[in-house]
């Protein structure tokens, strides 16, 4: 993908992968200073994939089309690009340590709704959908609401749309149970 460094393409990088491409490559940095990103294709390459997966929810079919890569490697990228991502998260992923901060985040937010007094961060969740893991994980603990497989992802953003917590992976609780 030639086009990664050229940031003349910036919008149609932000319409496919909702990010700049800046930050883009600013991520591939952080995660290369903890090493490199293995396997047969470009580290660049991998993390379009995994940002393609991301910011739209595609089919592993769908993505494996679009980057003309066999589904099973699709789901091999994911694998390693979480992987790396997680292992930086502690360094680019900070809750508010003060009030002050605090205040400065909810601050951010009541500027988007008059109503909303005192809010300090934006929490969603999804399911990540992944192929059937092997025996030895015991996949039925990794089968969502929807009878898929997947891995629960949660995070919080602040009002400038950065991470402030984000996790990956926890198990059903029912199981637990």
């Amino acid at each position: 993908m030639a086009w990664f460094y050229d940031d003349n393409f910036e919008e149609q990088f932000r319409q496919m992968f909702r990010m700049r491409p800046k930050t883009a490559k600013w991520t591939l940095f952080k995660i290369s200073e903890k090493g490199p990103i293995k396997g047969d294709y470009p580290p660049e390459f991998q993390l379009m994939i995994f940002l393609r997966l991301m910011a739209t929810g595609d089919s592993y079919p769908s993505i494996s089309a679009m980057f003309d890569v066999p589904r099973s490697t699709v789901c091999n990228i994911i694998h390693r690009v979480l992987h790396a991502v997680n292992s930086i998260r502690r360094e680019v992923i900070k809750l508010p340590k003060s009030l002050d901060e605090v205040r400065e985040v909810a601050q951010g937010f009541k500027k988007f709704c008059k109503e909303i007094t005192f809010c300090a961060g934006a929490l969603d969740g999804t399911n990540i959908q992944i192929e059937a893991p092997d025996q030895e994980y015991q996949p039925r603990y990794y089968i969502d609401r929807r009878n898929n497989y997947s891995i629960n992802t949660q995070a919080i953003c602040d009002s400038g749309n950065r991470f402030l917590y984000a996790y990956t992976g926890k198990l059903l609780n029912f199981y637990l149970f």
